[in-house]
């Protein structure tokens, strides 16, 4: 039975073994991760201890006391003074601004090992669960296309996820800017 709980220290080298399986090391590697899904953009234990520090969304499944799956989410206004060409780089449709005028959870990361079915439904009921007591209007993510994560724009759809806008970073990466709506 998997369990969802906020992120302690000793969860920290199982999660980041998951990140592991889960994260792009190559363009070769994108051909087998891409109809799995994968991740992009490195965590590490210092970020990892950060997070559970500044009492940030950081959840994780566990089946048996073993971390099979993690979730990793942030306040999106204190996400963007952090990350402030962020907000200038988005490209957003005739509604997507709205995430900035109100209150917005950033979702950054959630994996799983394959054999953790339903770990990773989980984990976002939760994090939909938080972010109604947290009085949120939005949930905001960004779903890679160049590498192109198939899997999780699939997933974010059914979850009731839609495409609000897009972004282009600097290291070739093209990305979907995708809300939920809270209340």
């Amino acid at each position: 039975m998997i369990e969802i709980t906020f992120a302690k220290n000793r969860d920290i080298p199982e999660v980041l073994k998951i990140f592991k399986v889960l994260q792009i090391k190559n363009k070769d590697s994108i051909k087998n991760l891409s109809k799995n899904g994968f991740l992009v953009y490195p965590i590490d234990k210092k970020s990892l201890e950060k997070a559970i520090k500044e009492k940030e969304i950081f959840l994780v499944a566990k089946d048996s006391r073993k971390v099979v799956g993690y979730l990793l989410a942030y306040d999106f206004g204190k996400w963007l003074k952090n990350n402030s060409s962020w907000k200038n780089k988005a490209k957003f449709g005739r509604n997507g601004k709205k995430i900035f005028e109100n209150k917005t959870i950033y979702f950054k990361h959630v994996g799983r090992i394959p054999s953790a079915k339903g770990a990773g439904l989980k984990l976002e009921q939760e994090l939909f669960s938080i972010a109604k007591k947290r009085k949120c209007k939005f949930i905001v993510a960004e779903i890679a296309i160049k590498p192109n994560n198939v899997l999780s724009r699939k997933i974010h759809k059914k979850r009731g996820f839609v495409k609000s806008g897009n972004i282009d970073y600097e290291d070739g990466t093209k990305w979907e800017i995708y809300t939920k709506k809270i209340i």
